[in-house]
């Protein structure tokens, strides 16, 4: 998986999601069940949203014809990725707290 340096992040919501998979809610989160869809992140109270490339990066993958595994993959990928990253500019921001 090819992770380009995101240095600005876009939350898209879920009305968005849905318009540019082609989804119905209960088929979203089906595949975020089955990890073959990243899920969405926590904005605060009850929002949340889901990270643009990760997005981008799923709907090129299913062009591309990738395999339920494939997908599994990707999604595991992106996850360690944002863990990684985000945890690490958080610290950074808060002075190495």
């Amino acid at each position: 998986m090819s992770i380009d340096n995101h240095n600005q992040v876009t939350i898209l919501r879920q009305h968005e999601v849905l318009r540019r998979m082609g989804y119905r809610k209960s088929t979203l989160y089906n595949r975020i069940k089955e990890r073959c869809f990243p899920p969405p992140v926590s904005l605060g109270g009850k929002s949340v949203g889901w990270v643009d490339y990760e997005i981008e990066q799923t709907l090129t993958s299913l062009l591309a014809g990738q395999s339920k595994k494939e997908l599994q993959t990707l999604v595991a990928d992106m996850l360690a990725y944002r863990q990684t990253k985000f945890s690490n500019s958080v610290t950074r921001k808060l002075g190495g707290i």
